[in-house]
């Protein structure tokens, strides 16, 4: 895909079935919606989106991969994608985040440097972001 990657919500309802459908679908715990960075892959009209989570202690300590990547700001860890949990969205299921519009500055500055710092790790081609997943 030639578009600049962007920062998503996904439809909370959607979210939720397709974590009863599969465990590894991360349902949202916190005061703001949960970000998705996308849109990785357009298969007809169904368009994947990796969550962006927050990073936790052994984040740290782990090896970048295929599935896994720092998203990192001045070598700060600022979040990470866990390219495995990729889910599919069907249009009308997702909306664009404004960031602009976010009225909380500290999660504003964050979400900024998050887009920013993962449109300069993406070369375009998907070889950094994206692998296959398959739901059943």
């Amino acid at each position: 895909m030639n578009e600049q990657l962007k920062l998503y919500n996904i439809n909370p309802s959607y979210v939720d079935q397709l974590h009863n459908l599969d465990y590894r679908v991360e349902k949202h715990h916190g005061k703001h919606s949960k970000p998705y960075l996308g849109i990785i892959l357009k298969i007809n009209n169904i368009h994947y989106f990796v969550p962006l989570s927050s990073p936790k202690p052994k984040h740290k300590h782990m090896y970048e991969s295929l599935t896994f990547v720092k998203i990192t700001n001045r070598s700060q860890l600022l979040s990470v994608l866990n390219i495995n949990n990729m889910i599919p969205v069907p249009i009308g299921f997702y909306h664009k985040i404004d960031i602009n519009k976010i009225s909380d500055l500290k999660y504003r500055d964050l979400l900024n440097a998050e887009q920013i710092a993962c449109r300069k790790r993406h070369d375009g081609n998907c070889q950094i972001f994206c692998v296959n997943r398959s739901f059943s």
